[in-house]
């Protein structure tokens, strides 16, 4: 009887795992840096105008589960000091290693000054001329 029950629970399992992983596409991959090769870490991956989304590890690895009516949109690959890059989720099952280019920002001057003022706390910050 016991043995019966096992059973029946493990189908039961099993067919639970099945329908939660049904209407969807699994995409797993890595994200580099184009010049240098290394990976880039924490980037931000998303689908497009959906709430459906992740970041890669540490090594630049990540996986997203696409729903089925999510497909054809576009997935956004985006961090800190990289060009943005938007591909489908048919490219990037093609391409699971996806290089994004650095890009440099520049960043205007700005001055950190003592204050008298002791409502701010001894510190002034002013944008550079």
């Amino acid at each position: 009887m016991i043995k019966a029950l096992s059973i029946k629970l493990a189908v039961l399992m099993l067919c639970a795992g099945l329908s939660m992983s049904y209407g969807q596409m699994r995409l797993i991959g890595q994200l580099t840096d184009s010049s240098t090769g290394l990976p880039i870490p924490f980037a931000n991956i998303g689908i497009l105008n959906s709430k459906v989304g992740t970041i890669s590890n540490t090594d630049g690895t990540f996986e997203i589960s696409i729903p089925d009516s999510l497909k054809s949109r576009k997935i956004v690959f985006s961090a800190i000091g990289y060009e943005q890059r938007k591909i489908t989720s048919f490219e990037l099952n093609k391409e699971s290693n996806l290089r994004l280019k650095p890009v440099i920002t520049r960043l205007q001057n700005i001055e950190i000054i003592a204050s008298k003022n002791p409502r701010l706390n001894g510190w002034v910050i002013r944008k550079k001329h």
